[in-house]
């Protein structure tokens, strides 16, 4: 794979891709002189690498934008209070979501598939936890309310998931899946070095390693791209890549070779 700079953006906070593969919105910092910045949002053409400025010196950022294109939420920060904005696709504000002046903050917020919810971190009362926005009636409403932190939320490509990142093992900082509907939740990965900010839709790049048993020290590391039709393939290679570095047999895995993504995933969930 070859990477490539797109684009200088701040240097905390999140960034969306668009339904459609084509545009990122991400916010930036400037301001009219040397002594004063805001947060503005920032759509880029991946195509022609233009850079559309959506909103001027209003102190915003988080964007993420619905499936359709048309709108995008962000995080609207001033006088010490932060809360839920609306805007349409060229940046004009459509209505104000919350109207909070308790500390409130919120994070990351992601649409689902369907553009019917929003999911979101927020910290609120001494917890960070993920709460929902129903986009009918923008009601805004906790998942839950505990004393794990809960970051980085996404959605399963079918919507049926909230994948996000936690430290609620006690242990270390691990990948969850919750059923929202169903209010089941999974944990997903369970490493010794943590793991944040999970794939939306199994493709992206992952890592797998090997530890020392006695020590806890690693012993070897592969990475791949995890495409969603041909997950259950990317991961066997990678595995038997590994294995070949610090021995092992994988062979009890040929089962999951011929598996996408989704297939993969409900295997993961059983195993959890």
């Amino acid at each position: 794979p070859i990477i490539k700079r797109l684009f200088a953006k701040s240097h905390y906070g999140t960034y969306d891709v668009s339904a459609d593969g084509k545009s990122i919105y991400y916010f930036t910092s400037d301001g009219p002189n040397n002594y004063v910045s805001y947060n503005d949002v920032v759509r880029y053409d991946l195509a022609t690498g233009a850079r559309d400025q959506l909103t001027q010196y209003m102190r915003v950022d988080d964007p993420a934008v619905s499936p359709d294109g048309q709108e995008f939420i962000a995080v609207k920060n001033g006088r010490g209070d932060n809360n839920l904005w609306l805007f349409d696709d060229s940046g004009h504000v459509i209505k104000r979501l919350t109207d909070l002046h308790d500390n409130t903050q919120f994070s990351t917020p992601r649409w689902s598939p369907d553009g019917k919810h929003v999911v979101l971190s927020s910290w609120h009362g001494g917890c960070r936890d993920l709460y929902m926005v129903d986009t009918d009636t923008w009601r805004v409403y906790p998942l839950w309310k505990d004393y794990s932190v809960d970051m980085a939320p996404c959605w399963s490509p079918d919507g049926k998931y909230v994948v996000f990142a936690s430290d609620r093992d006690h242990r270390n900082w691990n990948i969850f899946a919750y059923d929202w509907r169903a209010k089941k939740l999974y944990e997903v990965t369970n490493v010794l070095t943590g793991a944040f900010e999970p794939p939306r839709d199994g493709r992206g790049a992952f890592s797998v390693f090997a530890f020392d048993a006695k020590t806890g020290e690693p012993r070897a590391k592969c990475e791949a791209v995890l495409d969603a039709d041909g997950a259950g393939r990317s991961i066997l290679s990678t595995l038997e890549t590994l294995c070949a570095r610090v021995g092992g047999d994988v062979s009890a895995l040929r089962g999951i070779e011929s598996l996408a993504w989704d297939a993969l995933e409900s295997v993961l969930m059983a195993e959890t």
